[in-house]
């Protein structure tokens, strides 16, 4: 008798299905936010983060929110009106979250925020992902 995947089995295949595909489509749109410039003319210097939640989740509202308001969402790329420019408008904790394996796949790479815009200080790239490595939790 073949072997029947767990719904939660199911849910994390799906999610991480998503984070991949997200990520394909971000890299292969070197194009983001309507630059006419690849994300990178040269080698980046992109330290390596993290991988383990080693300490206290960041909180959303007091430290995560203000970073994506001022990278993503208020930069002209990840908010509703930018939809042609972005595949996923960041709207709430929740769009966030739920994009969390892309999202992190991308700070970790520095391919985002897209080259032109205002590169994130490295204090706010090791916090958003300390918050996605810890499960980007409702806090």
């Amino acid at each position: 008798m073949p072997h029947r995947a767990s719904s939660s089995q199911l849910r994390l295949g799906y999610r991480w299905a998503l984070g991949f595909g997200a990520g394909l489509t971000v890299v292969g749109s070197a194009l983001s936010c309507g630059s006419s410039k690849p994300p990178s003319d040269g080698p980046l210097a992109c330290p390596v983060l993290s991988l383990d939640c080693t300490s206290t989740a960041p909180s959303y509202a007091n430290q995560v929110g203000p970073i994506i308001q001022a990278h993503c969402t208020g930069s002209g790329c990840h908010s509703p009106s930018d939809a042609p420019n972005a595949p996923w408008a960041f709207t709430s904790e929740d769009d966030v979250s739920e994009w969390s394996f892309a999202i992190q796949g991308d700070i970790a790479d520095c391919l985002m925020p897209p080259a032109g815009s205002a590169p994130l200080e490295e204090a706010d790239r090791e916090l958003l992902n300390a918050w996605l490595t810890c499960g980007a939790p409702n806090n």
